[in-house]
């Protein structure tokens, strides 16, 4: 029990609030379908690694490095809109993925990578993903004033920054090292969903975007840790049982901020 709370603590809590940070910024942008390209990528790294012959991270990382550099080159607008450049790019990239993972079925754990296990992440890859969570946070501590200033104004944030292209790609690069690191911990189809859930729950009770934020991430870490809990209680996966977890706050929040606004004696 103290590897598997170790385990919690170096993993998963700080990628919580990683995920809490990113998806901020994902949700102020309107980005969210770019949140599910990035993480359907993942599977297609999965697949690529192991027709290769190469390390699953090597894969992951590759893909969702592309997969950014593609998302950021696809901002500039075509005949196209972006979302649903977005929603094709996201689709095909987990229908290849899953084509070659079923070519290799005789190898694939396809719990594990839909849905991450934390449970058997050695002490070694612990403190790596200890450590790619710190960077993003640190990175996205660092940059927080102009992306808030890019997500909210373009207009003002080029005054701000005369590159705000290159904020963009910056952000974007922090986000695959997210999908990279976090498909171990949460798996493939949960990736988006730790982006999304925890910072919608945060909505209702933030007074300013750094307020949100940091809510954001006590709510994700919450999950994740109320998440294990759950699983050993009911012998459920780690990554799904978080997910409801963080739904659960979701209803707590939005509940209460409707009793709340409800006009007295009603």
């Amino acid at each position: 029990m103290t590897a598997i709370v170790a385990k919690i603590m170096l993993a998963g809590l700080p990628l919580a609030a990683a995920a809490a940070l990113l998806g901020c910024m994902i949700q102020w942008r309107g980005m969210s379908f770019a949140g599910d390209a990035l993480a359907h990528s993942a599977l297609l790294g999965v697949g690529l690694a192991l027709v290769i012959g190469v390390d699953w991270r090597v894969g992951v990382g590759a893909i969702a490095l592309l997969m950014a550099l593609h998302l950021h080159a696809g901002r500039g607008g075509g005949r196209l809109s972006a979302d649903a450049v977005l929603a094709v790019s996201a689709h095909a990239s987990l229908a290849a993925g899953a084509c070659l993972l079923y070519l290799r079925r005789s190898s694939v754990d396809w719990e594990s990578i839909l849905f991450g296990s934390i449970l058997t992440v050695r002490t070694v890859e612990a403190v790596g993903l200890l450590l790619a969570s710190g960077l993003i946070v640190v990175a996205g501590a660092l940059l927080w004033r102009r992306l808030v200033l890019l997500a909210l104004n373009d207009e003002i944030a080029s005054i701000e920054n005369p590159r705000p292209a290159l904020l963009e790609l910056c952000f974007l690069l922090l986000l695959a090292l997210y999908v990279t690191v976090g498909v171990r911990i949460v798996g493939v189809m949960l990736l988006n969903a730790m982006l999304i859930i925890p910072v919608a729950a945060a909505r209702p009770l933030a007074h300013s975007p750094a307020g949100m934020a940091l809510l954001a991430a006590a709510i994700g870490m919450a999950s994740m840790a109320a998440g294990t809990a759950l699983s050993f209680a009911a012998d459920l996966p780690v990554a799904p049982a978080t997910a409801l977890a963080a739904c659960g706050a979701f209803v707590l929040t939005w509940g209460w901020d409707a009793l709340r606004r409800r006009p007295a004696g009603k």
